[in-house]
């Protein structure tokens, strides 16, 4: 038999390169955090520089400054263009582990999503549930066994009867598990999409224009 040494093939480049800021490992996935110390990616210089370098047009050679799909002098049709869409999506940062990026609503979060801590026998299967109406991300307790808590507020146990839900704001905190003192066993700050933050700004100015 004939052993042939593996070669180790490096991550495929199918995307711009980010990088960690505290471990310096470099992602060319869709990656929002570092798989290793949660830590929020960023895009390296020369990725930066590249996207704001101007575009020109193969047909007439006007100079874009901006991407856009068709030329506005000729009305060529880039066929590389990629419009940058930020996605309707909610992060959950625990205190420590890996961030949890939902993006699909509703979404209920339970015991699945915390199965390696150490506290996941204090949740339930379905815990909370997430939503997103009307452009606003919504929280709701499903009436847990050991309740739940938006910033340092129970919000829900077997006490509760009538549970309603309650609307997100970004940096929220959102506990999990409470105990006898009323203390979260489990912690998760809440960080919600640029997309939604700047639809939020500009519906807030247009009605302060009304006004």
């Amino acid at each position: 038999m004939i052993w042939r040494k593996k070669v180790q093939q490096g991550p495929t480049t199918v995307g711009p390169r980010k990088v960690c800021p505290l471990c310096l490992r470099v992602y060319f996935d869709d990656s929002i955090y570092c798989r290793f110390d949660g830590q929020k990616l960023q895009l390296e210089e020369s990725t930066q520089q590249e996207l704001r370098r101007p575009i020109e047009c193969p047909n007439c050679g006007f100079t874009l400054s901006t991407p856009r799909q068709r030329c506005p002098i000729c009305g060529h049709i880039f066929t590389n263009f990629k419009e940058e869409r930020d996605p309707v999506s909610i992060s959950l940062i625990p205190e420590a582990g890996v961030p949890l990026k939902i993006d699909t609503f509703p979404y209920s979060f339970g015991r699945r999503d915390v199965i390696r801590h150490h506290f996941s026998e204090f949740v339930n299967t379905e815990h909370i549930i997430f939503t997103f109406e009307n452009g606003h991300f919504y929280i709701r307790d499903k009436k847990t066994l050991n309740g739940s808590s938006l910033n340092g507020h129970a919000i829900g146990g077997r006490r509760y009867e009538n549970l309603k839900k309650l609307q997100l704001a970004d940096g929220d905190e959102i506990g999990i598990a409470l105990d006898g003192k009323g203390n979260a066993l489990l912690r998760f700050k809440v960080e919600i999409s640029r997309a939604v933050l700047s639809r939020e700004g500009s519906s807030r100015n247009a009605r302060e224009a009304e006004r």
